[in-house]
């Protein structure tokens, strides 16, 4: 299992420091750890976990856990993750949530509170696809922000779609809990700059009078960033048309930016650019804003079907397959009709099986599409969630 999510969190890498996270939790876990201190028994290894800050050689400590049999396996993880060696309770976490049952959740929840932003981000990127037996690790950590008050700061520039309470609000906006939604709005007051809360509240779709009131200010302050500015009128856009326009002006004109180039050919231009030019700022550009286009998911339709149809089209693959999982989720009647189009046989397959996923009553028509190709990309789909859609579908799987 981590030998699978190292390889599709190592493909993320691609948005280097916005996605640093993401190497952590996989690649980084699998590579020798120079003075580490040996462990051979979990006598040792619980030894290690009361040391703050020691190192930690995880390939040893995984060896030795899964010799253990399962319920000293169980207690022992448990017991790991309540340690006060942070990486290691975080490395430990990662690898329960992967276990079935309740067992770990009530020990995630607890210390999430106290780690660091990206392994808060971590955890909250890995249990998303198994969300709803973890659900308590995003509640504890917005409310724990409420009841302090925390004001914060800023993500740093392309670090938005990965801050731990964006993302924990978004995780929340499905449960159709009136209590969860009533911490988002709480949240959206006390941190208003968050491009995830925003995404919440348009998600959720619960934006009520004081809310809209703070969409309102937020999405027309030039001193607020452009994806936080676009995620708030989305959000307003269900009941302001000129909030909508905003948000569907500022996502074309971003994406036309790039969507005519191939991803690496960009990349490429713009390291020989020599950090000047177009090439240089285009990509940067792409690379630090690129979740200002997810706000396609939750904007109203009159605003965000012309554009996702037009852009599905795109000869970047990024953007082709951002706005296809946003078709194929909202509109699958779209990709169903219009063929393969300008996506890889393998892109086309996977949109399929997502359609097959989420609109089971679209399952045969997507069968029918993909002769003897649909259920490998079911499997696919099952295995990577939407990982499989690389970046795109990263940034989308808290949704």
């Amino acid at each position: 299992m981590m030998t699978k999510q190292c390889g599709s969190r190592f493909s993320a890498s691609l948005f280097g420091a916005a996605f640093l996270v993401l190497i952590y939790i996989g690649y980084g876990r699998a590579q020798p750890v120079p003075q580490a201190k040996p462990v051979s028994t979990i006598a040792d290894v619980l030894a290690l976990a009361g040391e703050r800050g020691a190192r930690v050689d995880y390939t040893r400590v995984h060896r030795v856990l899964n010799a253990l049999e399962p319920n000293d396996r169980k207690v022992a993880l448990k017991r790991l993750i309540e340690s006060r060696n942070e990486e290691l309770s975080v490395d430990i976490a990662l690898l329960a949530i992967a276990e079935p049952g309740p067992d770990f959740v009530e020990a995630i929840a607890s210390r999430i509170v106290g780690w660091l932003p990206n392994n808060q981000a971590a955890i909250l990127q890995t249990l998303a696809p198994v969300r709803e037996r973890f659900l308590q690790v995003p509640r504890n950590l917005v409310r724990s922000t409420l009841q302090d008050a925390k004001q914060g700061s800023d993500p740093e520039p392309g670090q938005a779609a990965i801050e731990p309470l964006g993302m924990s609000a978004i995780l929340l906006a499905g449960t159709r809990d009136k209590a969860d939604y009533q911490m988002i709005l709480e949240l959206a007051q006390l941190r208003p700059r968050l491009w995830g809360v925003w995404m919440a509240v348009a998600y959720a779709a619960i934006l009520d009078g004081p809310s809209a009131r703070l969409a309102s200010s937020t999405y027309q302050r030039g001193d607020v960033p452009l994806p936080v500015r676009v995620a708030a009128a989305s959000a307003l856009g269900s009941v302001d048309a000129q909030a909508a326009t905003f948000a569907a002006r500022e996502i074309r004109t971003f994406l036309e930016g790039f969507a005519g180039r191939e991803w690496e050919s960009l990349m490429k231009a713009s390291v020989e650019s020599n950090q000047a030019g177009e090439d240089y700022r285009q990509f940067w550009q792409a690379r630090l804003n690129f979740h200002l286009a997810v706000a396609l998911l939750v904007l109203r339709d009159d605003a965000a079907k012309p554009l996702t149809t037009h852009f599905l089209e795109a000869n970047n693959q990024l953007v082709r397959n951002l706005c296809g999982i946003v078709a194929a989720r909202r509109w699958p009647d779209r990709i169903l009709k219009s063929g393969q189009g300008a996506f890889s046989e393998k892109e086309y397959a996977a949109l399929l099986a997502l359609i097959a996923q989420d609109h089971p009553d679209q399952t045969a028509a997507a069968a029918a599409l993909t002769p003897g190709g649909l259920a490998k990309a079911q499997a696919d789909l099952r295995e990577f969630g939407l990982g499989v859609f690389g970046i795109p579908g990263t940034l989308l799987k808290v949704f």
